[in-house]
């Protein structure tokens, strides 16, 4: 049964995962032992307990792995999402834009594991400024985005050529459970994910929810939510990307 999972992953590994530093983690969550030459033969990155520098995550908890190659691609929120996630499943692997996600179940009798791989969303470019705009009620609304890591945006909301917000906004660790699904305000269903400003995770009086649409990126949302009254910017519509003219 183990070298017929282990046969899989290895698959898994070749097919999915763009180093061999992959390959290597996966065997070892799972009690194979190999050589990877990638790997710096001095550094004992998978033995028990919590190991980290300035940019690898190599952690138990509540005995189940989380390892994260360079925790410097993703937000700090995004990191502790993660961290909360990870006892309810075996183990995370987070290699630059992609999540393992490995879970096992047992009837007493015998284990069943399964691993899945989630892509980490990336309708808008890395380090590159997208613009979207929109019009309503003789109002003009021009939003700039720029993805700065795997799960962080920066965005630059303009009203009229006035500059109203910006900020960063951060992608949810659960973004794997599920995007977001609903119509428009023409009516036109379409799905998303979902960013949050730093005011949600720091509990302020306001913060700006984002999200993006799936696979394309053609259409961005932006709201304001404030806890004090009829405060905040409300009611923008639904913006649109702009077209990439040739220069």
């Amino acid at each position: 049964m183990n070298s017929i999972i282990i046969g899989k992953l290895i698959r898994l590994a070749e097919l999915d995962m763009k180093c061999s530093i992959a390959l290597f983690v996966i065997l070892n969550l799972f009690g194979y032992s190999g050589n990877c030459q990638t790997l710096d033969s001095q550094k004992s990155l998978y033995a028990n307990g919590t190991q980290s520098n300035d940019r690898w995550i190599n952690q138990l908890i509540q005995g189940r792995k989380l390892y994260i190659r360079d925790s410097s691609l993703y937000s700090p929120t995004f990191i502790s999402d993660l961290r909360w996630i990870c006892p309810k499943v075996d183990s995370l692997i987070i290699f630059d834009d992609t999540l393992y996600v490995f879970e096992k179940q047992s009837d007493g009798k015998s284990t069943i594991r399964s691993n899945k791989a989630f892509a980490l969303p990336a309708e808008l470019p890395l380090n590159e400024a997208v613009l979207f705009n929109a019009e309503k009620e003789g109002k003009k609304y021009d939003l700039k985005l720029k993805r700065v890591n795997y799960t962080e945006i920066d965005f630059e909301l303009r009203i009229d050529d006035q500059v109203k917000r910006t900020g960063q906004a951060m992608l949810f660790g659960t973004y794997f459970f599920g995007s977001e699904c609903g119509p428009d305000e023409n009516g036109k269903e379409y799905c998303s994910n979902q960013y949050f400003s730093t005011g949600y995770f720091n509990h302020s009086d306001c913060y700006i929810r984002l999200t993006v649409e799936i696979r394309t990126g053609t259409r961005v949302s932006f709201s304001e939510y404030c806890k004090k009254g009829n405060t905040g910017i409300k009611n923008i519509p639904t913006l649109l990307r702009e077209a990439k003219h040739p220069e």
